[in-house]
């Protein structure tokens, strides 16, 4: 019987889980929402368009203060609406210096794990 708590992405088949590989603790489960939540563009999700940060769109912006406060702003308040138990403890951004990435460093705690650290790269 397969035991898991959801579908893992991208899909791959398991023989384990069933049709579809699992993921098995909250944990993976958390961070795999929260890179959806950061990738997805606003528009993009179908019956929800104000879902996602879009944070690919960032991705040419010179990392001014005042994008950085408008990304953070925005992951914040995105993590408040769709993720409420998730508590955010910091937030780095990091851009290449050819712009041509963008690395996010997010530091957060969830019911029933400790600080759990999530780091993400925009090209």
């Amino acid at each position: 019987m397969p035991s898991g708590i959801s579908v893992k992405l991208p899909l791959t088949v398991s023989p384990r889980d069933g049709t579809f590989t699992l993921n098995q603790n909250l944990k993976q489960s958390v961070a795999q929402n929260l890179k959806t939540l950061l990738y997805t563009a606003p528009g993009e999700r179908i019956m929800d368009l104000n879902f996602g940060v879009g944070l690919r769109r960032y991705l040419f912006e010179p990392l001014t203060e005042v994008v950085k406060d408008k990304l953070q702003n925005r992951i914040l308040k995105q993590i408040t609406t769709y993720m409420p138990f998730v508590r955010v403890i910091a937030i780095e951004m990091i851009a290449a210096a050819d712009s041509s990435m963008l690395g996010i460093k997010l530091q957060y705690s969830a019911p029933g794990s400790r600080r759990q650290i999530l780091k993400l790269i925009a090209r």
